[in-house]
């Protein structure tokens, strides 16, 4: 995987341009700079806005409205599609494939897109802008801005598919693991517990995503044909699959929760049980040899030889009978 702002004649740390490509129309595209961003053609631009030059061209010279800007900039990290004049802003939300970084933490993509152009601003580096970029080296990616978003939205549901095929997955194996004889449950409690944190995660952003994405589809936009329009759908479609099966796997996780609950009572109680049985067996046994023990005079037995083994059986007596007792008030089953 190439770095994402590799090779980029601006240094991104000083000017917070990550890269820009204008389109060629026929899937692949050419590198620009800054001052060839108002030339004619479809043109991707993507920022890191956290940098002061990017953050001032966006507000300055983008030719967005200001509120748009400043939503790019700072705005809300919640998915959406609001409609800008003769564009659109929309925020989406990516799987985090950054090194240290678990996939549920997302990472906010703000986009503005126009008949012309489309401007990104990242909050940290996404594959999915890095799929675009290239597939536009090797001449199969967009055409123009539509099929920019279209790229995007797609790329990211996708990927976002493939992080609940694998937290499916991992509750299929956990569902393995939960069970009567099984080991370690505490080590599965805890890995049950971060696979319900990571549902929840995906689940906030996911739903209001596929909203958006369908809102996108039916804001009759001039640069979505009606072949971009089904393509949205389509992709909103697969974000409704996608969230109902983050509410299965929600279903599924709580079941599996139930069950370890379930198992571990069953083993607590087995434990307190077999103490329950000790103590009734060893209590009067206990009597006998604390009452047998004083050091007083008229000790049974103290003066015959025989009697520590009339005792002892006295004992196992009583054991058996306190067993015969407790087995037949129903305390193993019977």
């Amino acid at each position: 995987m190439n770095d994402e702002t590799g090779g980029f004649v601006h240094a991104p740390d000083e000017t917070g341009l990550v890269y820009a490509w204008r389109l060629d129309g026929s899937g692949g595209a050419e590198r620009a700079e800054w001052g060839d961003l108002e030339a004619a053609g479809s043109v991707w631009i993507h920022l890191d806005a956290s940098r002061e030059f990017a953050a001032r061209w966006l507000r300055r010279d983008a030719g967005v409205a200001g509120w748009v800007a400043e939503a790019m900039i700072t705005g809300s990290s919640r998915p959406r599609a609001v409609g800008a004049g003769e564009g659109v802003l929309i925020t989406f939300r990516g799987v985090n494939h950054n090194p240290g970084a678990e996939p549920e933490d997302m990472v906010r993509l703000h986009a503005f897109a126009d008949e012309r152009r489309v401007i990104t601003c990242r909050s940290d580096r996404l594959r999915s802008a890095m799929d675009l970029r290239e597939a536009l080296e090797a001449g199969r990616g967009p055409r123009r801005s539509g099929e920019v978003v279209l790229f995007l939205a797609g790329n990211l549901t996708r990927r976002m598919g493939e992080v609940v095929e694998g937290i499916e997955d991992d509750l299929g194996t956990l569902s393995d693991e939960i069970g009567p004889g099984a080991r370690r449950l505490s080590d599965a409690g805890r890995r049950l517990s971060a696979e319900r944190r990571r549902i929840v995660r995906l689940r906030r952003y996911l739903g209001p995503q596929r909203e958006a994405i369908q809102r996108l589809a039916g804001m009759g936009l001039g640069f979505f044909d009606e072949a971009d329009r089904v393509r949205l759908r389509e992709i909103g479609e697969r974000g409704q699959m996608r969230v109902e099966d983050l509410d299965a796997l929600r279903e599924e996780a709580s079941v599996l929760d139930d069950e370890l609950k379930s198992e571990l009572g069953d083993r607590q109680n087995g434990r307190l049980f077999v103490l329950a049985v000790i103590s009734a067996v060893f209590l009067p046994l206990g009597l006998v040899t604390g009452a047998l023990g004083m050091n007083v005079g008229g000790v049974p037995l103290a003066g015959t030889s025989l009697g520590f083994w009339i005792v002892l059986v006295l004992m196992i007596v009583v054991a058996v009978g306190v067993l015969i007792d407790l087995r037949l008030r129903g305390w193993f089953g019977g």
